[in-house]
C-alpha cells in the first residue's frame, strides 16, 4: 500500500500514480485504495490526531485492504506452485 503526503490539494496523488507503475513493473503487489494526507501542514492539530475525524474511516479501509491482499498472498504462495 502507498501512502501519498503533501502540502497541496492533491495529497501526493501524481507521486502514487509513477510509483505504482514501477511497483508494478518490479513485479510487486500493491493495493487499489490508496491513502491521501493533502494539505498536511494543516491536516493535524497540535497533539497530532487528525482534524478530519473521516481519516480514521478512510485508514481503515486503506489497512482493511492491505491486509486481505497481504493473506491472499500468503495462502497463495503457501498453497499454490
Amino acid at each position: 500500500g502507498v501512502v501519498g503526503v503533501s502540502s497541496g490539494m492533491i495529497g501526493g496523488a501524481r507521486m502514487i500514480e509513477q510509483l505504482s507503475l514501477v511497483v508494478r513493473r518490479l513485479g510487486l503487489s500493491i493495493t487499489k485504495t490508496d491513502l491521501l494526507f493533502p494539505q498536511a501542514q494543516d491536516a493535524f492539530h497540535e497533539d497530532g490526531s487528525p482534524k478530519d475525524e473521516k481519516v480514521h474511516e478512510r485508514c481503515a479501509g486503506f489497512l482493511g485492504e492491505l491486509l486481505f491482499l497481504a493473506r491472499a498472498l500468503q495462502w497463495g504462495r503457501e498453497n499454490i506452485e
